[in-house]
């Protein structure tokens, strides 16, 4: 007897560990989100927080973590932050938090105003030496690591995403449930 294509399409999606769902979509490929072929824990870090304190990756422990680089001259993050800001208000009680790392050098102010102005309520770190830009290998804004509750990268955006797709809500929903 031969498995049908529904069948084999099944058991991939399985192992792939994404919903089976008879016309799903890869939401990796959907996003552009680049998988690493080994899933390696994400370097820890400590920055100061926009509104005072300090913010390590380890306090976000057992939560989904969008790592997400930008800065306020950055035209693309700017489109990006509300999309973001309606995700993180979505999606927090379950699980998911996104780190704002700002790559502004210096002038908190100008980055306080940005956020405000924007009305992002997600956790902001300031990176003005770039040192977690540096640790992360960033070549560009924006840029987001997606990090699994285990700490573990699950995959890379580089550049502008649509952040409010279905593909999105697939891979949080997916995520989120694990």
């Amino acid at each position: 007897m031969t498995i049908g294509v529904k069948t084999a399409m099944l058991g991939l999606l399985l192992l792939a560990g994404l919903p089976a769902s008879a016309n799903a979509a890869d939401p990796f490929k959907a996003l552009e989100i680049i998988r690493p072929k080994t899933r390696v824990e994400a370097p820890d870090f400590s920055l100061e927080k926009l509104n005072g304190g300090s913010g390590s990756l380890s306090d976000y422990r057992g939560k989904v973590v969008f790592l997400h680089f930008w800065a306020t001259w950055c035209v693309p993050c700017r489109r990006e932050m509300p999309e973001l800001e309606k995700t993180w208000l979505k999606y927090r009680q379950k699980g998911f938090v996104i780190l704002g790392v700002s790559a502004n050098r210096g002038n908190q102010r100008l980055v306080r105003d940005y956020v405000s102005k924007t009305g992002a309520t997600f956790p902001i770190l300031l990176d003005p030496e770039g040192t977690v830009r540096n640790m992360y290998e960033v070549t560009g804004f924006p840029f987001t690591y997606i990090i699994g509750k285990d700490g573990k990268f699950i995959g890379k955006k580089i550049g502008e995403a649509d952040w409010s797709s279905p593909a999105l809500a697939e891979l949080l929903d997916t995520l989120l449930s694990r």
